[in-house]
């Protein structure tokens, strides 16, 4: 479809529609089974924050009362020690002994330990602490602890091995699903329809039907930076996959989003009037440079080095994928390959003359439709 075409070619106004933010679950109804009775431990059904909690325990200081807001806030679990407490009789979790807690305490106090003992003090701070485990009794170490930490069971290992997306949500990626509103919360309704789906195939079978929701918004409202970020989302998910031609590919498909619709957007409803001054151009080049330099063109060459691509392969390889797409926008093709190229060799006064060839032809394709 012609981007011009279909935000310029009439004048019905587009929908602003807000993404209205979910509250935090009413931690309250969740928490009925917490109760000041002796039977309260006894009921085992659980919401997703317990889960979370039981892997998160071995972060956490026995009594430590002034980190309930930080997890509040940081994971929306409130109630902290008193779901500790019920983790804890029900066996999830329990309190480190002394001998466990030594590998929290800092080197020169575990230095100042072996001392006192007659232990070697040399070498790193994990043999240090073998040392001192293997020599010294759970009593007399106790004298040098003051803080404990929680420490998941084997029967709480056994409940997450039940929840693994958990553990998919925890790690470290260079996306965000919260991003784009699956949080922990919307993973697990996810997974509960999907009990024995491999977590990064259901991960990315909804990440694609997510696809087809955000397209449609996204023209239908004008306001791109959703889809965007989604294709960003899949094009980093398909990278921690190794998947390298893929997350290329949705990387080029990703720019051509940013590039054509949102940023171009952007520019056409600012200077519609007065496309072809300097001002439109240097606010289309400035634009332009902000989404895709430094990160995403780095990306680009990340992957292009994964590929094994020389130059000339590279190049074909974004052409051809710009050519398959079936929205065009204000630059063609050959117009933001040559682009991204110039600006790889940090060319941009190259760039700048590309934009202002770019900015005339779009001049004269909205003129032409008054």
């Amino acid at each position: 479809m012609g981007f011009l075409k279909r935000f310029f070619g009439n004048n019905k106004s587009q929908i602003n529609s807000e993404k209205n933010r979910n509250s935090i679950i009413n931690e309250k109804e969740s928490l009925k089974t917490i109760e000041s009775n002796s039977n309260q431990y006894k009921n085992t059904s659980f919401d997703i924050k317990d889960i979370l909690l039981v892997y998160l325990c071995d972060r956490i200081i026995v009594g430590d009362y002034g980190k309930s807001e930080y997890y509040y806030n940081k994971y929306g679990i409130s109630f902290l020690n008193e779901r500790l407490k019920k983790l804890e009789h029900q066996g999830y979790i329990r309190i480190d002994s002394s001998k466990e807690s030594i590998g929290y305490l800092k080197l020169v106090d575990l230095k100042e330990i072996a001392k006192t003992f007659d232990i070697k003090t040399s070498g790193k701070k994990a043999e240090i602490c073998k040392r001192i485990i293997d020599n010294v009794s759970e009593d007399e170490i106790e004298k040098y602890i003051s803080e404990r930490h929680w420490r998941k069971t084997e029967a709480g290992e056994e409940l997450l091995k039940k929840y693994p997306y958990v553990d998919y949500y925890m790690e470290k990626h260079e996306y965000y699903l919260d991003n784009i509103g699956m949080d922990l919360n919307y993973l697990s309704k996810l997974f509960t329809a999907n009990v024995n789906g491999r977590v990064r195939d259901v991960i990315w079978g909804e990440l694609n039907r997510k696809t087809i929701e955000y397209y449609s918004n996204a023209f239908k409202t004008g306001k791109f930076n959703d889809f965007c970020a989604l294709l960003e989302i899949k094009a980093l998910f398909l990278e921690e996959e190794k998947n390298y031609k893929d997350a290329l590919r949705m990387y080029v498909e990703y720019i051509n989003y940013i590039v054509n619709f949102k940023v171009s957007l952007s520019v056409l409803l600012i200077y519609r009037n007065d496309m072809k001054s300097k001002y439109a151009v240097e606010f289309l080049f400035d634009e332009m440079k902000i989404e895709i330099y430094p990160f995403v063109s780095e990306r680009l060459m990340r992957m292009c080095n994964e590929c094994e691509f020389d130059s000339n392969q590279f190049k074909q390889f974004i052409l051809d994928v710009l050519l398959k797409q079936k929205d065009t926008g204000m630059f063609s093709p050959d117009e933001l390959t040559q682009f991204l190229f110039v600006g790889f060799d940090g060319n941009e006064d190259e760039q700048k003359k590309i934009c202002k060839r770019v900015m005339n032809k779009s001049y004269k394709q909205v003129n032409s439709k008054r």
